[in-house]
């Protein structure tokens, strides 16, 4: 679906994607915003495109510090957007059939939820190597990335202070070129490398 809309030049706005089985159900099935406002200059066409796969986790800058992980003394926090639609802007959630998210610290499991991509808890005191996963089944909302998965590792140390801080995460995004209706041509280009010695046939 294709529409025009006009905004008044210079005036912030977020941006917002909703699915919904019924009007105004809570939560909706997907959502898709914009992290931070956008403002529009007079005179110029600008084109967005909203829902475009491929979905997944996505970390947009956000004003607030620690917004999707951070740590604040021993208290750990992760909200990690798993189902973002392309643009690197956006942050996405969507509702999940089954999902679960775990927290390692040197090996030892300190954390877990049945949420996708969300944790909270306390961990042990001082600098640790930790590893994050989370994996998520997507409800009957999409055909499109209906299990997303991502692993991170990272060191954290007990901060310091009143202020959160980020923890050091990372997201691989994928940025195909697809039509209106998420489909990708019958060629796709893609690239394959082997370490200096390596055997690539």
């Amino acid at each position: 679906m294709r529409r025009t809309e006009y905004y008044s030049p210079g005036v912030g706005r977020h941006g917002a994607f909703l699915q919904m089985t019924a009007p105004n159900a809570y939560p909706p099935d997907t959502y898709q915003q914009t992290g931070q406002a956008r403002r529009f200059t007079a005179g110029r066409t600008v084109a967005e495109t909203w829902n475009l796969a491929v979905y997944g986790p996505a970390f947009p800058y956000m004003p607030r510090p620690a917004e999707w992980a951070g740590r604040l003394g021993d208290q750990v926090r992760v909200s990690v957007p798993m189902f973002t639609d392309q643009d690197p802007r956006r942050f996405g959630f969507s509702q999940t059939v089954k999902a679960r998210t775990t927290l390692h610290r040197d090996g030892v499991l300190v954390g877990e939820s049945p949420s996708a991509g969300s944790l909270r808890g306390t961990v042990p005191a001082g600098r640790g190597a930790f590893r994050l996963h989370t994996r998520a089944q997507r409800a009957d909302v999409s055909e499109l990335s209906t299990d997303v998965s991502a692993t991170r590792t990272f060191a954290s140390d007990t901060v310091a202070g009143e202020t959160a801080v980020d923890l050091p995460l990372l997201a691989v995004r994928f940025a195909l070129r697809l039509d209106d209706r998420n489909r990708a041509s019958v060629r796709v280009p893609g690239v394959r490398a082997a370490q200096r010695g390596g055997r690539t046939a």
